[in-house]
């Protein structure tokens, strides 16, 4: 009988999962998706690997840097660049229940660098470039240990030529994300950027390649090591990496503030970079009454308990919810369970 007990249990729980799934799927950009059946916030930010998840059907996430500032000494050119970003912003829109589209803008940059053998400072500021990105979740975005979408991108030259691009760039971006065991999650990237040259005589090709590990550290903060990777197929610039870390506050399930630093390991890296930020989920929508947290209306009941998993992304957690007693049809009361 025990075993039955808990088939009966692992079949229901199948049955919910895939239910919830088909429900989410009717969802879009003018219909959102119900507050009861959000997925946890998942971030982009404040690693350089980007998260598989997307943004909820309707709904709206910022994730922003109060400020980032990098310096670099260490190169062949004997420069000394110090760059200060204020406020960018990344600025998701969930469009379907697997697809979001992002805006990330850079409000003011300013550049400073000094020639180191003669002493000459040139400083440049202004709005920085405009990229546009559409993710698209192949698989895990509801559930499973397992992520990975791809996203697109193209990046549009807004900023002054001696401060961005100066021509439009374009690339993909294959994220993915694993859970693992005693509470840690890896996310690893892969990337392909097509660029200007140093010099902007023409396009080349940069590969970015990044892994990041997370863990739940105590209560709601949480932290995250990675290395970054960027390699040009162009032998444009030498081999760039670097060590990030950080650590990540939730305050509640919509808002969370962040910081850390980027450490390069490589000569042709930046020496060093610190940031704070953090990221904030715009709701359009309140749980629907009536309707039980996996949206199966009054086909199931569940009573459910909550522990908090990490999360499939550098600082965030996961609510997962379990059945534990009295799950009955709506239409009998022929089934029931005690624990």
């Amino acid at each position: 009988m025990p075993n039955q007990k808990q088939s009966a249990i692992v079949s229901l729980c199948l049955f919910a999962s895939a239910a919830a799934g088909s429900e989410k799927s009717a969802f879009h950009l003018f219909n959102p998706t119900p507050r009861e059946l959000l997925r946890d916030v998942d971030t982009d930010r404040p690693d350089t690997t980007e998260s598989p998840h997307t943004v909820d059907a309707g709904h709206f996430q910022l994730e922003f840097s109060f400020a980032d500032y990098s310096y670099d000494r260490r190169n062949e050119a004997q420069e000394t660049t110090r760059i200060w970003e204020a406020a960018p912003i990344n600025i998701k829109i969930g469009l379907l229940n697997n697809t979001d589209i992002q805006f990330l803008l850079t409000p003011y940059v300013r550049q400073r660098t000094t020639d180191r053998p003669t002493d000459t400072t040139t400083t440049i500021d202004g709005f920085g470039d405009t990229t546009i990105r559409l993710k698209q979740n192949i698989v895990g975005n509801d559930e499973g240990d397992f992520a990975l979408a791809i996203m697109p991108f193209i990046t549009l030259p807004t900023a002054k030529r001696a401060l961005g691009a100066g021509d439009i760039e374009c690339g993909i971006i294959v994220p993915m994300g694993f859970e693992l065991p005693n509470e840690f999650s890896l996310g690893l990237m892969g990337e392909i950027d097509i660029i200007r040259s140093a010099d902007r005589s023409r396009y080349v090709v940069d590969f970015v390649h990044t892994a990041t590990i997370n863990r739940r550290i105590a209560g709601s903060l949480s932290g995250f090591i990675e290395y970054a990777g960027f390699h040009n197929f162009n032998n444009d610039e030498d081999y760039r990496g670097s060590f990030n870390c950080g650590l990540i506050y939730e305050f509640t399930p919509d808002f969370r503030l962040d910081a850390g630093v980027r450490v390069g390991l490589t000569e042709a890296a930046e020496d060093f970079g610190v940031f704070v930020g953090g990221t904030y989920r715009y709701s359009r929508t309140t749980a629907r009454a009536g309707v039980t947290p996996h949206g199966l209306d009054n086909r199931i009941k569940f009573v459910y308990t909550n522990f908090r998993d990490p999360s499939r992304s550098p600082g965030g957690t996961r609510w997962i919810q379990t059945p534990t007693r009295d799950w009955t049809d709506s239409n009998s009361d022929s089934l029931e369970s005690k624990t």
